[in-house]
């Protein structure tokens, strides 16, 4: 799986999966997980008679979830329950580890509940809006932002970063490669990796490689989807199913 600057949740029913991170396996039941962020490649077994269902959430949507700080939610997954075990039980409760249309609402409630309260969701959502469409060059874009904010660095690294789990600059990267990836995935006819590389601000495409390897610790030449999944970030209703 390739990160997209999101969190996700995780429904799961039957025998649970099993997460292969530097030869560090853990297994996970039955239950509602927080799966967090990745910045290098991981292996997924879905066990037999299992349903896991993910649940992508808007960026500005995890500080909404809980005050925990998501910086720890790197090639990590977090029982639900650990975060908000009102949440968790609200929905548990409807559906088991299930996910059901009614999860939608539960969830909208909580959040409609905790918009106003918590500003930083606001911020947040500002912050990520604008570097989604400025994700590249993001240091010549960074004064505007400060002062369209009026924040400090500091102030921003440390609010940004808690509530959605990346600093400012990896999240302007993320999006970069996901953009990027996503093109060459999901888009008929799309240009060839040296004319994307040189599109998304790269200066060639063996600098566009080096930086990869770095940022996912992965080639380009091994984003197959033989050995990688990737959603479409086009799609209205994102949430998908194995």
């Amino acid at each position: 799986m390739v990160g997209d600057g999101r969190i996700e949740l995780v429904f799961v029913s039957g025998n649970g999966y099993v997460t292969n991170f530097d030869n560090n396996k853990q297994l996970w039941g039955e239950g509602i997980y927080i799966g967090g962020h990745i910045n290098k490649p991981f292996e997924l077994e879905v066990l037999p008679e299992t349903q896991m269902t993910f649940v992508k959430l808007e960026t500005w949507a995890a500080v909404l979830l809980s005050g925990f700080d998501f910086r720890q939610s790197m090639n990590c997954t977090i029982p639900l329950a650990e975060l908000n075990k009102e949440l968790y039980q609200k929905m548990f409760y409807n559906n088991g580890p299930t996910f059901a249309p009614n999860s939608f609402m539960t969830l909208n409630s909580m959040m409609e509940d905790n918009w106003k309260a918590k500003k930083n969701a606001q911020l947040i959502q500002l912050v990520s809006s604008y570097l989604e469409e400025n994700f590249i060059e993001f240091n010549f874009h960074k004064k505007e932002l400060l002062q369209k904010i009026n924040l400090s660095s500091r102030s921003l690294e440390l609010k940004f970063g808690r509530g959605v789990g990346l600093p400012p600059q990896k999240f302007a990267n993320t999006i970069r490669f996901r953009q990027i990836i996503e093109h060459l995935y999901h888009v008929p006819d799309s240009p060839s990796l040296t004319e994307l590389s040189f599109n998304f601000g790269f200066y060639d495409q063996a600098h566009f490689i080096r930086s990869c390897q770095q940022f996912m610790g992965i080639s380009p030449s091994n984003l197959s989807k033989d050995n990688c999944f990737v959603t479409n970030s086009t799609e209205k209703f994102r949430y998908y199913t194995i």
